[in-house]
């Protein structure tokens, strides 16, 4: 019943997605101090000037990244819808994606990694368009 209804295309799966994703991100959200954000020191010169401002709001940090996910995972259904790399169109590519960043305690907050794989996305898209022109 629940593959069923992620296999489908409803308005009421992006809200089913959205909390999940705020389930996911509730006690990070809540209290951020108590989950450890990316260190600065282990970013390279870019990582830190997107880290070194947010280390000190890790709620802003966590809220910036969750949006990030939940766009990423947008992303990847709207790239899957286009060009058909799984069978069925479906909402699993944003499921999947959420659940398994969500579930990770170091991507619940703004990283180089989670910023770099909207980037590698955004360009898959910029790729993918241009070849077709």
């Amino acid at each position: 019943m629940l593959i069923k209804y992620f296999s489908s295309n409803k308005a009421g799966l992006q809200i089913v997605l959205l909390c999940l994703a705020v389930l996911l991100w509730l006690k990070t959200l809540l209290d951020p101090a108590d989950v450890m954000a990316a260190d600065p020191g282990f970013a390279g010169p870019l990582g830190r000037l997107l880290i070194n401002p947010l280390y000190a709001f890790p709620g802003i940090s966590s809220l910036l990244a969750m949006i990030v996910v939940l766009v990423c995972g947008a992303l990847l259904v709207h790239l899957n819808t286009k060009h058909s790399f799984l069978k069925s169109k479906s909402q699993f590519p944003q499921l999947f994606f959420i659940a398994i960043t969500g579930g990770l305690a170091g991507m619940r907050f703004l990283s180089p990694a989670l910023a770099s794989v909207l980037f590698v996305i955004i360009l898959l898209f910029k790729k993918i368009f241009v070849e077709k022109l």
